[in-house]
């Protein structure tokens, strides 16, 4: 029996949408960073290349493979005393710990960043994601899932 021009272009439509599907259920393995030095961890996806860490060992930036622009950093650093407190707690990782939680966008590089906050007994702790305006929401959810992920040792030593 042939085919209509509208037969074929719902089986087209249905294929598509079949290969979309199978391609966003990709699995993703996951890695976690451990930074001793202020004791601190996060999840990055396995597949993404670490930088060339800081020498003072405060923190870890990876790099997609596919995105050379898509960005996740870590670090932490020790604040003074007059240092401006965070704004009001937005956000809670899975370990429970609060913190401020902020995306912003740089028009003249069209970057987006997704950016978490958490001080706690002197030490300001950080995470940065960033990615092209046009590979935000491809992203976005590997974004959260790193933030919420986040987590903090009982004792980091600080120094």
């Amino acid at each position: 029996m042939p085919r209509t021009p509208a037969a074929s272009r719902l089986l087209g439509l249905a294929g598509l949408l079949l290969l979309t599907l199978s391609s966003c259920k990709q699995q993703v393995t996951w890695e976690t960073y451990h930074n001793d030095r202020y004791g601190y961890t996060f999840p990055y996806p396995s597949t993404w290349r670490a930088a060339v860490p800081p020498s003072n060992g405060d923190g870890q930036a990876f790099i997609s493979p596919r995105v050379s622009e898509v960005q996740i950093r870590g670090w932490a650093a020790q604040v003074a005393t007059s240092v401006e407190a965070l704004p009001p707690s937005n956000f809670v990782t899975d370990q429970g710990v609060r913190g401020y939680l902020k995306q912003e966008s740089e028009p003249q590089t069209q970057t987006i960043y997704l950016s978490l906050a958490i001080q706690q007994q002197g030490i300001r702790y950080n995470l940065l994601a960033q990615a092209p305006q046009s590979e935000f929401n491809t992203y976005q959810p590997y974004f959260y899932y790193v933030a919420r992920g986040y987590r903090l040792d009982q004792k980091p030593s600080g120094s």
